[in-house]
């Protein structure tokens, strides 16, 4: 775990100030992608990049990859690394900077996303979880690294309460 100290805006207001870091492993994306056995060159969206080890990974994997990151220090780190990966991953990849509920590019990109990979504070997992569910088409793989996503933990019950009752 690493801490960042910057603000930045989410919806125009001040969030993240010294918001904690934690890596995604490279073997999480790569058991999370195997269990769903999606295909090569489906795409692959990374909300809360950080160092782009995900995107990285993603795109190891033949995905095309987009990693999309608020805070400042974190985006700069993952552009820098993902220069120094092989061209065959730089191709597959790119990382944006933004906040995710204001760019058309996010919402563009997860309309064609086959994999969205959820890294958020808790605080924003609602806000998340609405977003990609208005912009991701049905189908859609989503995974959260870290925290649970409000709004399918209902879901959940649902699905759990009618199997229940049947």
């Amino acid at each position: 775990n690493a801490t960042t100290n910057s603000t930045a805006l989410v919806n125009g207001e001040k969030v993240s100030q010294g918001t904690a870091y934690q890596a995604t492993t490279p073997k999480t994306v790569t058991q999370s992608t195997a269990t769903r056995q999606l295909r090569r060159q489906h795409r692959f969206v990374d909300l809360g990049s950080g160092d782009g080890t995900a995107v990285f990974t993603a795109a190891s994997l033949d995905y095309q990859s987009t990693g999309f990151e608020l805070n400042p220090t974190l985006w700069l780190i993952s552009s820098l690394r993902r220069l120094t990966q092989p061209s065959t991953i730089r191709r597959q990849c790119k990382i944006v900077m933004g906040d995710m509920f204001q760019s058309p590019v996010v919402r563009s990109e997860l309309k064609k996303a086959d994999c969205v990979m959820i890294f958020g504070v808790n605080s924003l997992m609602s806000l998340i979880a609405a977003l990609v569910q208005t912009e991701c088409r049905s189908g859609s793989f989503i995974m959260s690294y870290r925290f649970r996503v409000p709004l399918f933990e209902e879901e959940l019950k649902k699905a759990k309460k009618k199997a229940d009752d049947e």
